[in-house]
């Protein structure tokens, strides 16, 4: 008698449990197409919340990457390129991402036509096939920017950073000039003998030697 309570109270306990079981994989089948049918980043989220290893977890979180990614994709901003590897830095998205923010910083570089741009695109995109012509853009906004400050110590550190080529050639034309200007500027003797002891034969020469007889 005692042999059979026990058994009896064994087989109601299995089936309990394996209708608790039942119930259960019922219930996140369930919350899973409810999650499916709404396809929203918060409904894949309470799912997963409910479920972070169940059996539809893997679809839950590629769905909310989905979303993310198209939402990404019509934003079109670096912001929200990082923003979605952020947050899905290896999801299937990822290379595409990347691929959309080199070009997006690529743009923003040729636009703003600044030395920090181009040089921070170097960095962050060292393999990129603008880099190449990255680096060819440097020296020519360097010399730009350095004509407007109009400083000679920095004319003269371009030169030692980039002594030949065209781009040395414009920038000792360019740094003559700014020293026959300053010459004339203070009109005194000594100016001019500066100048001519810099560039005996330079561009303006002849004009400083005539303003030195006067």
């Amino acid at each position: 008698m005692c042999t059979k309570t026990i058994l009896r109270f064994g087989t109601r306990a299995l089936l309990l449990l394996s209708m608790m079981l039942i119930a259960a994989c019922d219930s996140e089948g369930s919350d899973w197409q409810t999650a499916k049918s709404e396809n929203t980043d918060e409904g894949y989220a309470r799912y997963l919340e409910l479920y972070p290893d169940g059996k539809f977890a893997k679809n839950a979180r590629k769905g909310q990457e989905t979303l993310l990614y198209k939402k990404t994709r019509m934003d079109n901003t670096l912001e929200a390129f990082r923003a979605f590897l952020e947050r899905f830095p290896d999801g299937e998205n990822a290379e595409d991402a990347h691929k959309a923010i080199e070009l997006l910083l690529w743009a923003k570089a040729q636009k703003a036509k600044n030395v920090e741009a181009i040089e921070a695109f170097i960095e962050e995109f060292p393999e990129s096939r603008f880099v190449d012509q990255a680096r060819e853009q440097i020296a020519p906004l360097k010399l730009t920017q350095i004509q407007i400050s109009g400083d000679v110590a920095a004319f003269e550190e371009f030169l030692k950073e980039y002594p030949e080529g065209p781009i040395a050639e414009r920038a000792r034309t360019a740094l003559e000039l700014l020293e026959y200007k300053q010459a004339r500027k203070a009109d005194t003797p000594e100016a001019y003998a500066a100048y001519l002891k810099r560039y005996p034969e330079g561009a303006h020469a002849d004009a400083v030697k005539r303003r030195a007889a006067r």
